[in-house]
């Protein structure tokens, strides 16, 4: 797939439970760094958040930030924000920048 055929970055939100559960799909990049951090306001003080990184299809630097970002926001003790493996691309570029390890990794809820 060549990435001008990648769709655009989206993000939906669902309740599973207890868990609010954000879908990232397309790529994360500079410019869809916004959209998910608008997505995880939304959710806050909603806990716990789960981001499910399965239909994302890139990721760059700015989008490994807003991850991290997200994750560390999470420690204040109101919400938490964890997170489930993506696939192919983006989870060799998550293991190889080490992020991987900074992350808190859950099963998908509901799955």
């Amino acid at each position: 797939m060549d990435r001008r055929d990648t769709p655009a970055f989206t993000t939906s939100a669902r309740k599973v439970g207890d868990v609010v559960v954000v879908s990232l799909s397309g790529e994360l990049d500079m410019a869809g760094t916004d959209a998910f951090e608008e997505a995880i306001d939304r959710a806050q003080g909603q806990t716990p958040i789960v981001v499910d990184l399965r239909p994302l299809k890139f990721i760059d630097s700015t989008g490994m930030r807003a991850l991290i970002q997200a994750y560390v926001a999470g420690q204040d003790g109101r919400t938490t924000v964890s997170f489930v493996r993506g696939a192919g691309v983006v989870e060799r570029v998550l293991q190889i920048s080490g992020v991987d390890e900074l992350l808190a990794w859950v099963e998908a809820p509901g799955d």
